[in-house]
């Protein structure tokens, strides 16, 4: 089942502003990576693009978790990690995971 089907997840789609939650999710995926690693100029074209990538996915209305995934895990495999402590899989997994968490904790409001 797609999140857009389950019912607790509908605000992403329709609540909110798409623009909102991937402003959101370029702040807190940009402080998770500096937190988590370290603060790297990286980070900053990381957390832009996964940001733009939940924003087309929201747009679209893509609704399956591994969906939303993949098309992170794609536009994020155009950037370089040459001089960065993670990649493509594990930053798109991190954006995903705390986009997971924001829905799981916007349910038990």
């Amino acid at each position: 089942m797609g999140i857009y089907n389950d019912p607790k997840n509908r605000y992403m789609f329709e609540s909110y502003d798409q623009k909102q939650e991937s402003e959101w999710l370029r702040e807190t995926l940009h402080k998770w990576l500096d937190d988590e690693y370290c603060p790297e100029p990286a980070n900053v074209d990381i957390s832009n693009t996964a940001a733009r990538s939940y924003q087309e996915c929201l747009t679209a209305k893509q609704s399956d978790v591994g969906e939303i995934l993949m098309k992170m895990v794609g536009d994020l495999q155009e950037l370089s990690y040459q001089e960065s402590f993670h990649g493509a899989f594990s930053a798109a997994n991190a954006a995903v995971r705390l986009i997971t968490q924001r829905m799981e904790s916007s349910y038990g409001e």
